[in-house]
């Protein structure tokens, strides 16, 4: 029994397959497929859809810019608030990752496949469309991408609206902690921190919870998705007349009286966070396009590198080394240790931090 099912063309480097849940072997795609269709005998994850709905979500290195032909350089917006040196090293080195790091790849495809159905009965709705706008830094082309879930013409508004689907695991409110000697956030938890301790990286110490300012808070949506559609919209503007044109044709096969101009504004946003028990609909203000085009390019120069970025040393951004599949590649290439272990050694090593200083300035 033969399956004619495609994968993305393997390269020495990048994306090769799965680091297999059960034997913690480094596997491909075809194989691990192939024993997910043999009944994968120990793994939660030994579905042949959701092996081929991750796989099908990778990306080969040089994806983008083979896409932006005109461009000396391409990136989606993904890939502009991603890690800068992640993506570095995913050009530079193969890797490989269990399924059960990946499944969000599998899960979001659900929400797509609802979005891309859903516009095919509503005249005035587009969905994953890819969008492309070019920017120019350093006598570069550099052209960026981006396929919104679903963008739909509100003619009240006279604009675009845009939604972006997110799987998340659960959705609730949050309990800030703030750390007393510098009052910035720890961190922002579904639960409140009771008799324990967390260490802050902002300030290297380790606080007792009943040191912290601790508050309940609603549920935000997460900085980076804020960002991500903040970069769809400047791709929507860009584009404004060729979705124009698309919806306008839409509209007059199904006869109604109306035309989109070519012209027409981003006026709303929202994420839908989908939980397994409920959605979560979060509204998002797009940002003056001269903060986007600013946001943009200020990605543009991290990501734009002849040489290796340095390490993430942004306390609100060290967690994404916890999840990084190159992570060891990344600490060998730096020669020490990365991520949280890295801010707090840096802390210990300037001991320019005085906490008490710090707590008078605050008030406390």
């Amino acid at each position: 029994m033969s399956f004619d099912i495609q994968f993305f063309e393997a390269q020495p480097v990048g994306f090769q397959g799965f680091v297999c849940e059960v034997s913690g072997e480094c596997v491909s795609p075809a194989e691990c497929l192939a024993c997910a269709l043999a009944g994968a005998p120990g793994c939660e994850y030994g579905s042949p859809a959701i092996i081929h709905g991750i796989t099908a979500n990778m990306r080969a290195p040089g994806f983008s810019s083979r896409l932006a032909q005109a461009a000396d350089f391409g990136f989606s917006a993904t890939e502009l608030l991603t890690c800068p040196r992640k993506y570095h090293l995913a050009q530079m080195h193969p890797w490989w990752e269990k399924p059960s790091q990946l499944y969000w790849a599998f899960r979001g495809t659900v929400m797509h496949s609802s979005a891309e159905a859903y516009a095919t009965v509503d005249p005035l709705a587009v969905a994953e469309v890819r969008l492309f706008a070019d920017f120019s830094l350093r006598k570069h082309k550099v052209a960026v991408h981006g396929a919104p879930d679903l963008m739909r013409y509100n003619p009240t508004k006279n604009g675009w609206e845009l939604i972006d689907y997110k799987t998340i695991h659960e959705i609730a409110d949050l309990h800030r902690h703030t750390c007393p000697y510098t009052g910035q956030v720890i961190a922002e938890m579904p639960f409140p921190l009771r008799g324990k301790s967390i260490t802050c990286l902002w300030c290297g110490e380790k606080h007792a919870a009943e040191e912290i300012r601790i508050e309940r808070i609603p549920f935000q949506p997460r900085g980076s998705h804020v960002r991500q559609l903040n970069i769809y919209a400047t791709l929507i503007e860009a584009n404004s007349d060729r979705l124009a044109e698309r919806v306008n044709a839409q509209i007059a096969k199904a006869g109604w009286s109306l035309a989109v101009p070519s012209d027409a504004p981003v006026v709303g946003a929202e994420l839908h966070y989908m939980s397994m028990k409920r959605p979560k609909r979060a509204p998002v203000a797009i940002w003056p396009l001269e903060e986007r085009q600013a946001l943009i390019g200020e990605h543009l120069e991290r990501i734009l590198q002849d040489e290796l970025p340095p390490i993430l040393d942004d306390p609100g951004d060290v967690w994404q080394c916890n999840y990084c599949a190159l992570r060891q590649v990344c600490v060998e290439a730096h020669g020490g240790k990365v991520g949280k272990a890295a801010l707090l050694e840096q802390m210990q090593t300037a001991n320019a931090f005085d906490p008490q200083e710090n707590l008078e300035v605050l008030g406390f």
